[in-house]
């Protein structure tokens, strides 16, 4: 189960909601392993209504201000489930998942905003995707920046 406050998971889809043509993204971070902030990252990708790319600068800045705990992207017209490209993406050019540890949190905006979180891990045949349950919790105010 993946516990997140309520105010970051409503930051998160409202990012999404913010900008509906175009597939949004960030990390989500954590202190002393718990989710506390979030941080924009701006998609870069040249296909932004499908898929992402994340600023490169955007997020080393964002992954170095705290633990990462989550990466978050929106599917405007999709289930909130990893895509072919989203599992691409999870892999290093050498091979190997860049964050198998962190979560991939999925919003999408087709009915109701929906969050949905993952665990991905390498097989044999290449990618399996895992659901993990996301649990909202009450919370501090969430940090922005």
């Amino acid at each position: 189960m993946v516990a997140i406050p309520g105010g970051l998971l409503r930051q998160i889809v409202a990012h999404a909601a913010g900008e509906p043509a175009r597939e949004v993204c960030g990390v989500v971070l954590a202190r002393n392993g718990a989710a506390r902030s979030i941080r924009v990252v701006r998609n870069i990708s040249d296909q932004p209504a499908s898929r992402y790319v994340m600023h490169p600068v955007d997020f080393e800045r964002a992954a170095r201000s705290g633990e990462l705990f989550a990466i978050y992207h929106s599917h405007i017209d999709r289930d909130a489930m990893p895509s072919r490209a989203d599992e691409r993406g999870a892999f290093l050019p050498g091979g190997g998942i860049a964050f198998p540890s962190v979560y991939y949190l999925i919003v999408s905006l087709t009915h109701e905003p929906t969050v949905r979180a993952w665990l991905l891990a390498e097989t044999v045949g290449g990618i399996e995707a895992t659901e993990e349950l996301v649990e909202a919790w009450r919370d501090e105010p969430a940090e922005t920046e």
